[in-house]
């Protein structure tokens, strides 16, 4: 029978808890707690894995209709920058845009209305490079269109964020994206060279120069054309979507490791722009990355894959043997 005491309701258990019963359940939660989190991130890991892979794979199927419509895969760059030799020499202001092949493949992707923003058929964007043609600033078309990021552009572990508000002075933001085109081996210590880096690099995207199929004598399901990149707000990992400038912005080679660290590895020592950045394809999923090959299939490689496999992959004409990857 109760007698009126408060504290007796703590001192009979048929009233609730003791203290101590109470410090175990809590600690007993916060143990399953801690087991079931590292289970609910591998979950949204992968989730975003699977996500990140479908994005590759709807980019694959854009450069395939591309291809299939115009005879041969888009230019990395559409245009020259400031070579004025072979192919190059005596283009104009809009043959010089810096505009890159995830700008030429939007109609494919359904987002034509966005392409047209870009307005290439009245000058380029990104002539040459920040700094040395700046009159497209003044076009509101093109400023807004640098500024949008498709979702198909971003994998959703990539910790960059989204806008780029100075790059080397632009007085607009611009927006960054995951991925960039495979040009090939010759990386960095190729420092700016116009044949060897820029218009006769060794993989399926280079300046100016369309690649078509029958160029691919490794085959397309052996070539690489796409890769992860992360953090493109850094200015060493700039991968701003709509732009392709050598060893950075969706331009990348393999002559470094997958996922080696921005600062390091071989790196680019000359040059105006983007000094010091290493070319380097990687990703925040744990142990490597994705890649899609030429024929539109999407593979994880891992960090650790023999460097002259992914270096023979990244060609289209080798000839190398591959190893398993």
């Amino acid at each position: 029978m109760h007698d009126g005491n408060p504290k007796s309701k703590i001192q009979n258990p048929e009233f609730g808890f003791t203290l101590v019963e109470l410090l175990v359940v809590i600690a007993i939660i916060g143990i399953l707690i801690a087991l079931l989190l590292p289970a609910v991130q591998a979950a949204r890991e992968a989730a975003r894995r699977m996500q990140c892979a479908n994005n590759l794979r709807q980019i694959g199927i854009a450069l395939a209709a591309y291809e299939s419509a115009h005879g041969a895969f888009p230019p990395s760059r559409v245009g020259c920058d400031g070579i004025n030799t072979w192919v190059c020499a005596g283009r104009d202001l809009a043959g010089r845009t810096g505009a890159s092949a995830f700008v030429y493949i939007l109609p494919q992707l359904e987002m034509t209305a966005l392409q047209e923003k870009f307005g290439l058929e009245r000058g380029g964007v990104w002539n040459r490079h920040p700094g040395q043609d700046t009159s497209w600033y003044g076009d509101t078309d093109k400023t807004f269109a640098v500024g949008q990021r498709p979702a198909v552009y971003v994998c959703p572990s990539d910790s960059a964020e989204p806008m780029v508000d100075d790059h080397y002075g632009m007085p607009f933001p611009a927006a960054t994206g995951s991925y960039a085109l495979v040009a090939g081996t010759n990386g960095p210590s190729f420092g700016i060279d116009a044949y060897n880096v820029k218009l006769r690099n060794t993989g399926l995207f280079v300046y100016a120069v369309p690649r078509v199929a029958a160029e691919v004598r490794d085959g397309l399901s052996n070539t690489l054309a796409v890769g992860e990149v992360y953090d493109g707000h850094t200015l060493l990992g700039s991968n701003i979507w709509s732009y392709n400038l050598r060893h950075a912005d969706t331009f990348r080679t393999t002559e470094n490791p997958l996922n080696t660290p921005q600062g390091a590895g071989t790196q680019l020592l000359t040059g105006a722009a983007q000094y010091g950045v290493n070319s380097a394809f990687g990703s925040r999923h744990p142990g490597g990355g994705h890649f899609l090959f030429a024929d539109g299939h999407v593979t994880f490689l891992s960090e650790g894959i023999d460097l002259d496999t992914y270096r023979a992959l990244s060609t289209i004409s080798g000839g190398e043997p591959i190893g398993a990857y």
